[in-house]
């Protein structure tokens, strides 16, 4: 969980600061969000996972009694924060803001189904002696820890006043494990972010998305003995941009 922070503090920072009031500060602020919050980061976790957001067949998230609970504790912190907050169903949107661009960090808080008999402990209570030095329980990685790291990541920015050129909006979807329907239709009225970050189990958080392509090239042209042939194909590789990870 320390790196989780440091690294969801360094890719907020990369991706919605003004270069030039930040700057050399950015380390300083992620070292002030693991010290300030790391503790409160990992209650608030043990919070998320006592949730048992499994999705069922019979019973749409919206209306699960689990996710009703877990919402309504994502708005107490975004409320506790100072952040707003919007609830799409599917979807919940915690941002801090008012720029007309922004980034979004894209995450889930939905989990896989937990079979008890085979966890030391319940699946939904957030394990810290079992394995010393991990926190176990589902969906404490993928992906209700990327939810607690990236809610403080944005409370450690606000506290350091950090002048942002972008809004950073939350998404977290609620039915990533199982349907991907809702969310395409929530995409089709949702404004685009100009960056988007994605926080999913150990994909890595400093990775930042501009978009993605799909190319389809068609040609023109026959060999006469071999029909229609292409000599030449040139690729222009894609490219990342990691922050420097602290130490």
């Amino acid at each position: 969980m320390k790196i989780s922070i440091l690294a969801s503090a360094l890719a907020l920072l990369s991706t919605a600061s003004l270069a030039a009031t930040v700057g050399s500060d950015k380390d300083a602020v992620a070292h002030y969000a693991l010290d300030q919050y790391q503790e409160a980061q990992i209650h608030t976790l043990a919070n998320l996972v006592s949730f048992p957001t499994v999705n069922t067949q019979d019973l749409k998230a919206p209306d699960n009694p689990a996710f009703i609970g877990f919402k309504n504790y994502l708005k107490m912190k975004a409320d506790q924060f100072g952040f707003d907050y919007q609830d799409f169903g599917y979807t919940v949107l915690i941002g801090m803001g008012e720029q007309s661009e922004k980034v979004t960090i894209v995450t889930h808080g939905d989990v896989q189904p937990a079979d008890a008999s085979k966890w030391t402990k319940s699946p939904f209570e957030l394990d810290k002696t079992t394995e010393p030095g991990k926190l176990i329980a589902r969906g404490s990685e993928d992906d209700k820890g990327a939810i607690a790291t990236a809610l403080y990541a944005m409370k450690a920015i606000k506290d350091k006043g950090v002048e942002l050129d972008n809004r950073i909006e939350l998404m977290v979807y609620l039915a990533e494990e199982s349907d991907w329907g809702p969310i395409k239709e929530f995409m089709k009225t949702y404004n685009q972010p100009k960056y988007a970050v994605t926080i999913d189990a150990s994909y890595p958080v400093v990775v930042a998305e501009k978009g993605w392509s799909l190319i389809a090239p068609t040609f023109s042209g026959a060999n006469p003995s071999e029909g229609l042939y292409a000599f030449t194909l040139k690729a222009v590789p894609l490219s990342a941009k990691f922050p420097k990870m602290p130490a």
